[in-house]
């Protein structure tokens, strides 16, 4: 399970050389750059262990291929907490340590809770710094739009 998600860097720019255009590309970069075993030290439960996965994800704004509107990139950990099991759960469990040292990959079981719990919590840092810096938010924003369609009156009265 996780236990928490630190970004410990972010990085935004915006080239204010580049002119914008109607048609911005956005692109989502998410890649695990390593994975630490821990012995659960500040947890009283002896039988557990804490894996920290050590994360990059970044977003390009691009006009054309080669021009660079701005990126924003975050770098941080996420920490997951796993309980030892006794040794015959424990050989069939998925091995985090293995997985990487043999595929450079997380456990299938656990790479999409993973992966989605990093992209929930960058994605919402970015809409925020994404407007400070006027650059267009990483994904689209519901809108309100006017109908020109007649439409019958109806009164919320709740």
């Amino acid at each position: 399970m996780i236990v928490n998600i630190n970004i410990y860097k972010i990085d935004a720019q915006h080239n204010i050389k580049i002119k914008p255009s109607n048609k911005v590309a956005i692109g989502n970069y998410l890649s695990i750059k390593n994975i630490f075993e821990n012995e659960n030290t500040q947890n009283q439960d002896k039988n557990a262990k804490i894996i920290n996965i050590f994360f990059e994800f970044k977003i390009e704004y691009k006009i054309q291929e080669s021009s660079m509107l701005g990126n924003i990139n975050f770098l941080g950990v996420v920490s997951w907490q796993e309980k030892k099991l006794e040794k015959e759960k424990e050989a069939k469990k998925p091995n985090f340590k293995e997985e990487w040292e043999k595929n450079k990959k997380l456990p299938d079981e656990y790479s999409f809770i993973i992966m989605n719990s990093i992209l929930r919590k960058c994605i919402l840092c970015a809409i925020d710094i994404s407007g400070q810096i006027n650059l267009p938010p990483p994904i689209n924003i519901p809108m309100i739009q006017k109908n020109n369609q007649k439409t019958h009156n109806i009164e919320y009265i709740g």
